[in-house]
Formats: C-alpha cells, structure tokens, sequence
C-alpha cells in the first residue's frame, strides 16, 4: 500500500466505501471489515488508533438504537433476503407496546438486530478506509500528485487539509484518554442513554473544546505557508505503472459485478 500510487489507491478505497454503503448484509460487510484490517496490517497501522473509532461507534450506538429506524423495522416484510432463511420477524424483546403516543410500537426483532449490526459496521468502516489512506499516503505526496494532474488551488487545499486536521483529531483523543485515565476515568456497563453519556462527559468536553482550536490552527499554519496563493508546480513526477493500472482495472470490473448481483439477485441486501 505504501509504494502504490496515490490515485489509484485512493480510487481503490473509495470503491471499498461505494460497496459499503451499497451493501446492507452485515457478513458480507463483516467480510470487508476483514479485508480492511488485512490491509491495515499490511500497512503496520497502529492497532490503537482504533481506539478513537471504537469509542465513537460505542458512544453513538444508543442513538442509533432510538433514532436509526431499527426499533421501528421489526415486521419481516422488510426483509426480503434473510427472511427466506431465518424467522426475522421473531421479536427479541418489546420495548413501547402498540399504540404509545407518537413513537408507536417500537421493538427488538431478528431483522432488527441484523440492521443494526451492518449499521454499526457502516459507522466503522469508513475510519479503517480514512486510516489506509492517511498511514500510506503523506498530505504532501497527495498535494503533489493533484498539482501534476492540474487540480485547483482550493480542492488541494481542503484536501490537505482535511488530512491534517484528521490526524491531530487522532492524535488529541488519545492524549485526552490517556490523560483521563491517569486520573482514574472509568466507565460502567449500563443501558441508560443519559448514563453514559455521562459517563464519556470527561472525553467529549475536552475533545469538543478543542475542536475549534486544531481547526484555526490548522488553517493558520497553511496560509502562513502561504498555500493557495500560486499554483502549486509538482515536484516530483508520480508515473502511473502498469501494476497500478491492471490493480485499478480488475478491482473497477470486480465493482461492477458485486452491483450485478446486487441488482440481479439481491446478493448483499437483508
């Protein structure tokens, strides 16, 4: 992943991403989840910088209980692959019986379960895909190749950065976690939404507090290196090599047949 060129790499990742969210089989997505870690280690990611996605996927996976529509998609007709094999309309368990005021029936189910799981995948494969990209590819090698191909002054510089900006968000959650834990932050299982919360006050304060800051700073740093004042000159020839173009090719074609069976035999829906 390291020597391949920026372009293609990241044309290969965002084919991973289009496939994602096409796709609403969680197997099938537990497969690319794996695929991705695969491509993760061969990269030599550091496995802690899962630490920040995990804990965003965890903190959100309340809301997504009350708010994503999994409660509310408890009856098997909305699923037309599993419900040939499996009873998705066994409810799991009740949580507001029929005719609550405004929300309804709201319950657990078989298929709803299944929703959620490719819904919790959803939130979480998109930061392995940004991690590929951000470990193998430096935000000055990506400004080069875009100069060399003749992009615009403004999309290299939301581009790079973006890049930098996601890294020192990585960076700053893990100091602020190590620095809470030093002081004895813990958490406690619990299925109250406001608990837990509660519990991750000390996380989302500093970290949200300093949002605005890593922004301005970030932005600073880039005008004082007077970036987007002139076009940007490449400065060192990207060439495309014939690897990279076969890899690009097998994995276009290989997209178009995953959205073949998708449409032709429902392959990858629930």
């Amino acid at each position: 992943m390291h020597r391949m060129h920026p372009v293609p790499k990241l044309f290969l990742l965002l084919l991973f991403s289009f496939l994602c969210n096409l796709y609403m089989d969680p197997i099938i997505l537990g497969l690319v989840m794996l695929v991705l870690f695969w491509l993760s280690g061969k990269s030599k990611i550091p496995w802690k910088w899962y630490l920040f996605p995990l804990t965003i996927t965890m903190l959100s996976l309340p809301l997504r209980v009350l708010f994503g529509g999994a409660i509310w998609m408890f009856d098997a007709s909305w699923y037309r692959v599993y419900g040939k094999f499996i009873d998705v309309g066994a409810i799991l368990f009740h949580i507001t019986p029929a005719g609550t005021p405004i929300i309804g029936e709201t319950a657990m189910s078989v298929g709803s379960l299944l929703y959620l799981i490719q819904e919790t995948w959803k939130r979480f494969i998109p930061f392995q895909i940004i991690y590929i990209y951000l470990y193998t590819t430096s935000p000055s090698e990506l400004c080069n190749v875009l100069a060399g191909y003749g992009f615009p002054n403004a999309v290299m510089f939301i581009l790079t950065a973006s890049l930098r900006f996601l890294t020192m968000i990585q960076r700053n959650t893990l100091m602020v976690l190590n620095a809470q834990k030093l002081r004895g932050f813990t958490t406690k299982k619990s299925r109250n939404p406001i608990a837990i919360f509660r519990q991750y006050t000390p996380l989302i304060v500093p970290i949200g507090r300093s949002m605005h800051e890593m922004t301005e700073g970030v932005t600073r740093a880039m005008e004082v290196r007077a970036f987007g004042v002139r076009k940007v000159s490449p400065f060192k020839p990207y060439a495309t090599t014939s690897k990279d173009i076969a890899f690009t090719v097998l994995w276009v074609l290989l997209t178009l047949f995953m959205v073949y069976i998708l449409l032709a035999y429902d392959i990858g829906r629930l």
